[in-house]
């Protein structure tokens, strides 16, 4: 209705005005709630993918803790051998970076 302006300002002479007029209003305040739908409806999966993310990151963090990777050596697949604490941190950033590439 705010695209109209004020409803009360507009004189109506004819009943053919006044239906254009309702139709108008109606019409707009239909793509009004539609485009902020479509806002809502953005925001809201937004946040759930942001949600799935830090869950994601909770049972990483979680797993690290159970196995205590943190602490000590760990040997990698091709023989290396690293500190536990820097392979936390290297699945820690895989993680975020699968995050910022759209998958989780």
């Amino acid at each position: 209705v705010t695209s109209l302006g004020d409803p009360f300002a507009m004189t109506v002479f004819t009943d053919i005005q006044r239906v254009a007029f309702i139709v108008a209003c109606l019409s707009a305040g239909i793509a009004n709630a539609y485009l902020i739908g479509g806002v809502v409806s953005l925001l809201e999966r937004m946040n759930e993918r942001k949600s799935e993310f830090y869950r994601a990151m909770d049972i990483l963090n979680e797993f690290l803790k159970e196995r205590d990777l943190s602490s000590g050596r760990v040997y990698l697949s091709d023989g290396k051998e690293i500190a536990g604490s820097e392979l936390c941190e290297r699945l820690r950033t895989y993680y975020i970076f699968k995050h910022s590439q759209g998958s989780t």
